[in-house]
């Protein structure tokens, strides 16, 4: 079965007629000398038994392969052996292709011959474990030849030792065709090859070398060219170190760098120093656990290629970049080109020092993930950063936690991209950050000890989840997106300004007693808190007008502006106003003040300079605001455009909670002039009180009236005050002494119920005369008309009267100023192009029809409210902007012919939105967001003109929706919402041009009315319950593909093509999913052995000759009876059978997965097929 040669003290030559051995064993203490002749053994080679020594021939050949084991020594007393390689002729080459075994209770030994000739270099191959028990490994010879150990193979393996030494000449990783196959050194190793010569101590070629012990110490390269790790080789190091040293080298990744365990990496011998990755697709930065790495300079794409690309992975340890100096031809750490990856899941990055340009830390855009509670990148530590450094930052990813230290004062600046910060940010003491420009956006807290500079016209985003802000903080615009809540802290000294705007877009801010100053306009969606008594909240201290926009509430306000500040739209403020200076200009907005809410006037009185007006007009909604269940007194300070007109309640008996609203109006009360009154005399100015709440009241009410609305020819010391009671009839109070012509004060003294419009004059009628339609006519005609309150027959047409307008009947005015005090319309009221009309309060179910930009004075809260009636907008071949105030509407319709151009402010929309005619809609200016309860149709012949970025349509519905009409080519949509659990189904063709949102529900399509996603259109948000619930297009591709959000009748099965050729934005692909087996599930062709019975797809290339892979998905494994996902096909249906369209690849995770055919030219119906 062996071979077996024994000699115990003279020289043997090994035979040389024999060169091939089953197995081979050498004992004793003698010395053999092989042959000039390569050697093959079949199996195990032994030496072994009293220091046998095996000496490698030196002439032409003589090299030896192992097909087993090389073991020297066994276990017995003075049972060891060696393998010895000649120090001086021909290199020679050991391949051991089993274990290398070092064992005994002696000194087993692998050396070199000595002295001998150091230019000499043998081979040593292991292609699996070394195994050193002991004895020493000597293949390092200064006197002599040198052994590269060559690490082969294709199996994983390692060097592992229990007693005795290892000295190294060098290493040559070649294993395996890539980098998966391993081997690992266990225990210290030490390589003697000079680091500085062009051929390193350790070489990589496929394979990954593994150093797993604490004294492991390897310089890579100390000078005379860079390391290099290929592309099929890895290196990781979990404990130990490796190194660079020498100016100017690097080291060259095209393949993987581990950092593991404690493992480091210390490229930092030299202050330029740096490690470069090139254009392989496989360079990879891995450190995790309490792994180092240190880079004297930079880590840098190759300049030498443009499409470099890195895989930068780190879950824990440190890695400090720039901890000597930094070149000037590249940034300090740069993440290079789209098709990079950034995953920093946890640990630190340190960056110290600046790069070209000061660039410390430039990423292109790319498949970035980070996570903001366990990484966090610093700039600066300790004394490492000189004094003065500006760290430029160009990043297009985003970075977890952000520290700016250490002991010397330095700058990070923004450079050409806004920088995203997922966790905290903290400026260190002396440090100093400047946004450069740029937006600026952060997820965690900001922490503040040394200076933060904003730029003009750019915003600082707070988009966290709750977020802290600590020390003084000086913003341009300032934007909360948080869905929870940003607060000031209230422990440690905290001061904010914003020089420009503050959004509140969602979610709180809370300001915990911490004033913030504000320069700008306030958009507020959300809601400003101020939780401390008398303290805290929001100065507005601009020098122009300021504004205050949004659907949210606001804590305390403080006015110190004398140019005021305007609402843009309704809001509420639940503390005090402050006012130092300026007014409150509400237009037609309502402010909402809570019952806590007091107006304070600091330093001089409210006043005509200093109080809360309206634009004077009955549109006006005024200040309401809430009382508790008491007794109370309160002055609203308000008035009209330079009119101070104040109303103060002093309630004296009250039981129950309520709220008063006021709206000061810079007229004459229409309805104490209209139809049927005898030339009455009425201050030119009126109260609307409303009244909500309240129990067993009783109020006494002052309102102070300017003297220039004492109109000429009135003897003011007859006024008597009167108000008109929401009945229409008048309550008249019979007394001159309660109108104060030397104070100007109207009192009403001992008011039960305070909802009513107040006035003061004499000569007023007992109640407003009521109109009633009798037929379809003119507003101008009598006969169009009938009232009981006026004598008969009819001489007058309503003016300043109650309007009521039957379902039946349609009337128009066709001339300008007409006026009504209420108006009830249940038919149609056409007013045409005319215009400076009054219509008073507004309500009914019927329509009112307008042919301008301009919307009647008037009260619309139950006209527009759902369950209320219809505008609509017409008119021929007229452009328009519909009127600002129609933003929440039950019906709307446009029609005619001409734009009707939305204006900047959301649309809701109950009931119906309708284009008809040949109207064309105009969302393309302003870009709004159409909120719609209800269905959106519209008929042929008329346009959509939808906008782009914001531009979207919100179908909000609780109840089934439809979407009807052509909404294509040019009148596609823009984005659409599904936002309605009940879904939403389309009754014609649509198209969408940027995105398709899914928040809830289904959104149901047929083949005669599909959804076509054009070019460039993407959607978001669908799962298992939110899909496209039949066909679907998509209309236009990139190579990568597209997978279509399909489903139907509760199964969401998506499909999608990749890897298309000849695809343009022209191509035009269709799909559909169908929950039942194809027709013919039966016939299949080899090497399918069935198909799927349950489902199938049908994807259909309608454009182009377009070719690709197909995925079909599955969302549950148990519904479609998948077990085995790698016996899974794409199959095709030809028309006649079913084919293989091949196998490129499976996915499973728990019950979901897909599965990938190879390129198909061919489409129509696919599904899952299977090879057993």
């Amino acid at each position: 079965e062996f071979v077996y040669f024994y000699k115990r003290s003279n020289p043997y030559n090994v035979p040389s007629n024999i060169l091939v051995y089953p197995k081979l064993r050498f004992e004793g203490g003698g010395q053999f000398n092989m042959p000039e002749a390569d050697i093959l053994v079949k199996s195990n080679l032994w030496i072994m038994s009293g220091g046998a020594n095996v000496i490698m021939n030196s002439g032409s050949a003589g090299d030896i392969t192992v097909y087993g084991n090389l073991q020297l020594g066994q276990g017995e007393t003075n049972n060891y052996g060696k393998l010895t390689f000649p120090g001086t002729g021909n290199p020679r080459k050991v391949d051991v292709k089993g274990d290398i075994i070092l064992v005994g209770n002696a000194s087993p030994l692998i050396t070199v011959a000595s002295p001998g000739n150091t230019g000499l270099e043998h081979t040593l191959i292991a292609q699996n474990n070394i195994k050193h028990s002991a004895g020493n490994i000597y293949l390092y010879h200064a006197t002599s030849a040198r052994v590269a150990l060559k690490i082969g193979g294709t199996n994983s393996a390692s060097y592992s030792r229990v007693n005795g030494n290892i000295s190294l000449h060098r290493i040559i990783m070649d294993k395996g065709t890539n980098a998966d196959s391993t081997f690992t050194f266990n225990n210290s190793v030490t390589l003697s090859h000079p680091s500085n010569l062009p051929i390193k101590p350790i070489t990589f070629m496929n394979g990954c070398l593994v150093l797993n012990h604490p004294d492991i110490d390897i310089n890579l390269s100390s000078g005379g060219g860079n390391a290099e790790i290929v592309a099929t080789s890895a290196l990781e190091i979990q404990q130990g170190k490796a190194r660079l040293s020498g100016s100017g080298v690097g080291l060259i990744l095209s393949g993987r760098l581990g950092l593991s365990n404690t493992g480091q990496f210390l490229a930092n011998g030299a202050s330029n120093n740096y490690i470069q990755y090139t254009n392989s697709n496989k360079s990879v930065l891995s450190i995790s656990d309490s792994g180092l790495l240190e880079v004297a300079e930079s880590i840098k794409g190759a300049t030498t290629f443009t499409n470099a690309n890195i895989r930068y992975y780190q879950t824990g340890g440190n890695v400090k970049v720039g901890t000597l100096g930094s070149s000037l031809n590249s940034p300090t750490f740069e993440i290079r080109n789209n098709n990079s990856r950034f995953r920093f899941l946890g640990g630190s990055i340190y960056i110290l020092r600046k790069g070209e340009n000061n660039v410390a830390f430039l990423a292109d855009s790319c498949n970035a993930d980070v996570d903001p509670v366990w990484a966090s990148m610093y700039f600066g530590d300790g004394a490492s950063t000189p004094v003065s450094t500006i760290f430029a930052v160009n990043s297009a990813i985003p970075f977890p936690n952000l520290l700016l230290q250490g002991n010397n004062a330095f700058t990070v600046k923004q450079e050409s991209k806004p920088m995203v910060v997922l966790g905290d940010f903290t400026i260190g003491s002396g440090k100093t950050f400047q946004t450069n420009a740029l937006d600026f956006s952060l997820h965690g807290d900001l922490t503040n000890n040394g200076t933060f500079t904003a730029s003009p016209n750019k915003s600082v985003f707070l988009q966290g989840i709750t977020q802290v802000l600590t020390g003084t903080l000086n913003f341009q615009n300032l934007t909360i997106q948080s869905d929870a809540q940003v607060e000031l802290n209230s422990l440690l000294a905290t001061a904010i300004g914003v020089n420009g705007n503050l959004n509140i877009l969602s979610g709180s801010l809370i300001d915990n007693g911490r004033e913030i100053s504000i320069k700008g306009s306030i958009i507020n969606n959300g809601t400003h808190a101020s939780p401390v008594a008398e303290a805290g909240g929001l100065l507005l201290n601009g020098s122009g007008l300021q504004t205050i926009e949004g659907t949210g509430s606001l804590g305390r306000l403080k006015i110190n502006n004398t140019s005021g500040l305007a609402l843009a739209s309704d809001h509420q403020v639940n503390n005090s106003i402050i006012f130092q200076n300026g007014s409150i200009n509400l237009g037609s907005r309502l402010l909402t003040l809570d019952a806590n809410s007091a107006l304070v006037a600091e330093g001089s009185p409210f006043s005509a300079s200093k109080m809360i007006y309206t634009d004077g007009t009955m549109n006006a909604l005024g200040v309401k605001k809430g009382f508790p269940a008491n007794v109370f007194d309160f002055s609203f300070p308000v008035g009209t455009v330079g009119k101070f007109a104040p109303v103060r309640f002093h309630v004296v008996q009250n039981n129950e909670a309520g709220y008063i609203s006021v709206v000061p109006v810079n007229s004459e009360l229409s309805a104490a002039v209209g139809a049927g009154s005898l030339n009455p005399k009425v201050l030119n100015y009126y109260w609307n009180i409303g009244s909500e709440g309240f129990n067993n009241l009783l109020s006494n009410v002052y309102l102070y009236y300017n003297q220039v609305d004492v109109r000429s020819g009135h003897v003011e010391a007859e006024y008597m005050p009167a108000r008109l009671m929401p009945d229409g009839n008048w309550q008249k109070i019979l007394d001159v002494s309660l109108v104060d012509e030397t104070a100007n004060v109207i009192s009403f003294l001992n008011v039960p119920s305070l909802a009513a419009e107040y006035t003061a004059g004499y000569g007023l009628p007992d109640k407003v005369a009521l109109f009633t339609s009798r037929q379809d006519g003119s507003w101008n005609d009598v006969n169009t008309w009938e009232s009981n309150d006026l004598p008969q027959p009819l001489s007058e047409i309503p003016y300043g009267s109650i309007v009521i307008i039957r379902e039946e009947d349609e009337v128009t005015i066709s001339s300008d100023n007409r006026n009504a005090y209420r108006t009830e319309i249940y038919g149609r009221l056409n007013l045409g192009a005319t215009s400076q009309h009054v219509l008073g309060k507004v309500s009914g179910t019927g329509t009112l029809a307008i042919e301008s930009g301009s919307l009647p004075a008037g009260r619309y809260d139950e006209f527009f409210a759902c369950g209320g009636g219809t505008i609509e907008f017409g008119g021929t071949s007229t452009n328009y902007t519909i009127p600002s105030r129609v933003e929440k509407v039950n019906r709307i319709r446009f029609t005619g012919s001409g734009q009707r151009i939305l204006p900047s402010y959301t649309l809701q929309v109950c009931e119906l939105l309708e284009i008809s005619g040949q109207a064309i809609l105009n969302n393309f200016e302003n870009n709004i967001l159409i909120k719609l309860s209800g269905d959106l149709v519209m008929e042929s012949g008329a346009s959509f003109m939808d906008g782009v970025g914001n531009a979207s349509i919100e179908m909000l519905g609780t109840s089934l929706q439809s979407i009807s009409g052509p909404f294509i080519g040019n009148s596609g949509i823009n984005k659409l919402i599904i936002n309605n659990a009940a879904g939403v189904e389309l009754l014609s063709d649509i198209e969408i041009n940027s995105s398709l949102v899914f928040t809830k529900g289904l959104l149901n399509t047929t083949s005669t009315a599909m959804l076509q996603l054009n070019y460039g259109a993407s959607y978001s948000g669908e799962d298992n319950n939110r899909y496209v619930n039949g066909p679907m297009r998509k209309k236009g591709f990139s190579s990568s593909g597209f997978v279509f959000p399909i489903g139907k009748n509760g199964i969401y099965a998506p499909a999608g093509l990749s890897n298309l050729q000849n695809q343009s934005n022209l191509t035009v692909f269709s799909a559909e999913y169908f929950d039942f087996g194809h027709p013919n599930a039966t016939d299949v062709n080899e090497p399918l052995e069935r198909v799927s019975s349950l489902e199938y797809w049908d994807i259909s290339r309608l454009a182009t000759s377009a070719s690709g892979r197909v995925k079909l998905h599955w969302k549950d494994a148990q519904n479609s009876m998948i077990t085995d996902p790698t016996a899974l096909r794409v199959a095709h249906f030809n028309g006649s059978s079913w084919e293989d369209n091949g196998y490129l690849g499976s996915y499973e995770n728990g019950n979901i997965g897909w599965v990938m055919s190879e390129d198909v030219s061919s489409f129509s119906p696919f599904t899952f097929g299977a090879t057993t």
